[in-house]
């Protein structure tokens, strides 16, 4: 019996390798046709074919591909669309392994685009060997206990499943190509210079705009908080005035006068309260924690990605915050060693054992650890990730925590403030999870006509914030409330936007000049394409083809002629959408007066695909600037003091640095000396890179020589 398994990446097919062979597998060395073969009790002789993600991409024929001779109308309402080969390595070793195999088992990741890219690589397998069994293995960890049940009791293909993340596909396809071509074309925005426009990426720009408007519009309203400083028996507090805030000052400055030297306790009231422990990690929320504690979305999916695949955690994409069928006693046992064993064993400790509990879906199991990983064989950073899900788990096995809550009430000359204490009286869950922001406050020991000392007082003058920016954590959570993509597709979409420099800033999210332009003239011509509505009717169509209620075919018609309705409108308003948004184009691009002539600097890039800034009086002028080839750069509308240059904002990642265009001024000392850094921070990484490899390389060799001299050792004659 021959068969083959498929599994969606290389370094996932060889974790399974390894335990369904006992580790005891042989790897192709041909890297352009990558196969794992070894035996096994129930498969006979097994062929491993790793994938890498969707080996055919979707696309439209080729004679579509000239935007200029291509009318957006017939792209939307008669272009077919086609899968075109990507991995032509791979799609030939599957076709040429199906020959001699009689069964292929798909053992993708379990969810839509997984079974999309195993029915994928099943179309090119049945092209060669129609007769072929084709069978599922479903799974939501790489460990031994999850593959022996999976490979035990293996199912059917789910091909609307598949069809509803190929509906998705198609659909981003067609909104995708038609809504860019028809900007870009609009304001002669082509070539590297394109516009991008998406029927999920658009709506989630939209929200960011939104936001940014506000925040441009906002005006701060002034008022005022008095807070004293009080003493008793040399232990000192804070309270603030009962009122809260006073809107006019003049009231404020009333009340201030009348506060005495001294404050006479009125009320003391103490409360005992328990606060819940965290429920577990779905994908939104553990992308929001990661966050928090200094992950980009895109990095921290991929890290997890890369610990499930090696057998460390559960799968990360997943709704699910309930742990079912999730051997908990089992996975405790796993970690009962290195820095988390005195934690477990606290765990293990407690009178009983019941985990905290979230919303329930048909979906995988929350993510947790699945094996306990030596810090020592990762980086930091993988490292960083996995403790965050170890201590999440652990947090939602421990109990409430408890703490007591003290407010106090005084009055000086019938004025009344407040203080508050807070005093955590049991740890519970905090114990095992250091990402809470409970912090403590105490207050001395206070009862009901104690005379405290007014030892300062304070009239603040403060203003109204206006609404905060989007950080990468809280717009995945209202990515996730308006229904805009899904799970496995958000971090890619926010990956998309800084791409395109839509967007800048990773802790706080900032719209280009360019980005707010283009959404300004959606939403006034084509409000559809920028509401979540539109977005949120696509994905409960494309719900119902996974439910049987709908098919691939009539989701994808319905979302054509969506399509056309919208360009139809578009075209109508051709002439103000490229007016609005060539003003923005323009905006973004002007970096303020040249130092030489005094014409416009604008922002170009080269046919190198390098940025930079140049004077609009070349060839007269060829005054220029190189400008940061990543990240975004804003010019400041101010300019230098010691060279008259403007001076630009450059935002890279969390951070941003203010500095001179010009890259010889001696203003800019700090800056260079910043990018001689980075250059030898890269540098370091390159020759670390390489180190690992040769490493690598000669453990492989040094393997495979012992291989061959244990397979050519004879055995000596011995003498009598």
């Amino acid at each position: 019996m021959h068969t083959m398994i498929v599994s969606e990446k290389p370094i996932a097919g060889r974790s399974i390798a390894e335990i369904l062979s006992q580790h005891s597998f042989k790897t192709s060395v041909d890297r352009q046709n990558p196969s794992i073969k070894f035996s096994h009790k129930e498969f006979g002789e097994v062929t491993l074919i790793p994938l890498k993600g969707h080996i055919a991409e979707v696309d439209f024929p080729d004679k579509y591909s000239n935007w200029y001779s291509t009318d957006v109308q017939n792209l939307v309402e008669t272009a077919p669309v086609v899968y075109k080969e990507k991995e032509k390595g791979i799609i030939n070793t599957l076709k040429k392994e199906a020959k001699e195999t009689d069964v292929a088992i798909v053992a993708t990741d379990a969810d839509r685009e997984g079974e999309s890219i195993g029915a994928e690589a099943v179309r090119y397998i049945k092209a060669v060997n129609p007769k072929i069994k084709i069978k599922r293995a479903y799974f939501s960890a790489i460990t031994v206990e999850e593959l022996s049940k999976s490979f035990s009791s293996l199912q059917e293909l789910n091909f609307d499943l598949a069809d509803a993340a190929d509906a998705r596909r198609e659909i981003d396809l067609i909104w995708g190509a038609a809504l860019t071509r028809f900007l870009s074309l609009a304001t002669k925005s082509t070539g590297k210079s394109f516009l991008s426009v998406g029927r999920v990426q658009s709506p989630t720009l939209a929200a960011i705009v939104k936001r940014e408007l506000e925040i441009d519009g906002f005006k701060s309203i002034p008022y005022w908080e008095i807070e004293i400083l009080c003493d008793k028996d040399k232990a000192e507090f804070t309270a603030t005035h009962k009122k809260g805030r006073f809107e006019k000052e003049e009231d404020a400055k009333k009340t201030f006068s009348r506060i005495k030297e001294t404050g006479v306790i009125v009320s003391v009231k103490k409360t005992k309260r328990e606060i819940a422990r965290p429920v577990p990690f779905n994908t939104t929320d553990f992308l929001r924690v990661s966050a928090g504690i200094g992950f980009d979305a895109i990095k921290a999916m991929e890290i997890a990605e890369k610990l499930y695949m090696e057998g460390y955690i559960s799968y990360p994409r997943t709704d699910n915050q309930k742990y079912i069928g999730v051997d908990i006693f089992h996975i405790l046992n796993k970690l009962n060693q290195g820095e988390f064993a005195q934690s477990v064993q606290k765990i293990k400790a407690l009178p009983k054992i019941v985990p905290s509990l979230g919303k329930e879906t048909k979906d995988h199991p929350p993510i947790h650890p699945v094996a306990y990983l030596n810090p020592e064989k990762v980086s930091k950073y993988e490292y960083k990730i996995y403790k965050l899900i170890v201590d999440r788990f652990l947090a939602t096995l421990a109990e409430n925590a408890q703490v007591f809550v003290t407010v106090v009430e005084l009055e000086s000359n019938k004025e009344l403030f407040v203080a508050k204490g807070t005093i955590i009286e049991k740890k519970g869950w905090f114990e095992f999870y250091p990402y809470n922001n409970i912090k403590e406050a105490y207050l001395p020991d206070l009862k009901e006509g104690d005379v405290v000392l007014i030892k300062d007082k304070k009239l603040l003058a403060k203003q109204t914030k206006p609404p905060a920016r989007y950080s990468q954590g809280t717009l995945i959570k209202l990515m996730e409330e308006l229904n805009l993509g899904t799970k496995s597709t958000r971090p890619a979409i926010i990956e998309k936007l800084y791409a395109r420099q839509y967007i800048s800033g990773k802790k706080q999210i900032q719209p280009s000049e360019l980005a707010k332009s283009v959404i300004i003239s959606l939403d006034a011509h084509a409000k559809t394409v920028v509401e979540p509505e539109m977005t949120a009717t696509l994905e409960k169509e494309m719900n119902d083809i996974e439910e049987k209620k709908n098919n691939k075919e009539t989701v994808v018609k319905d979302s054509r002629d969506m399509l056309t309705k919208i360009i139809k409108e578009l075209k109508k308003n051709k002439d103000g959408i490229s007016a609005v948004i060539n003003k923005g184009k323009y905006q973004a691009e002007d970096f303020g007066k040249c130092p030489v002539c005094g014409s416009t600097l604008r922002k170009l890039k080269s046919r190198r695909g390098k940025w930079f800034v140049s004077c609009s009086a070349f060839p007269k002028c060829r005054t220029s600037f190189p400008l940061p080839q990543y990240g975004e750069t804003i010019f400041q509308d101010q300019y230098c003091d010691v060279c008259k240059s403007p001076k630009i904002m450059w935002n890279q990642g969390n951070s941003s640095f203010t500095m001179c265009i010009n890259p010889d001024c001696e203003s800019n000392k700090e800056w260079k000396e910043r990018q001689q850094k980075a250059k030898q921070e890269a540098e370091k990484k390159k020759v670390n890179a390489r180190s690992v490899v040769v490493q690598n390389k000669n453990i492989a060799d040094v393997k495979s020589q012992k291989t061959k001299s244990t397979k050519t050792r004879r055995p000596q004659k011995t003498k009598k």
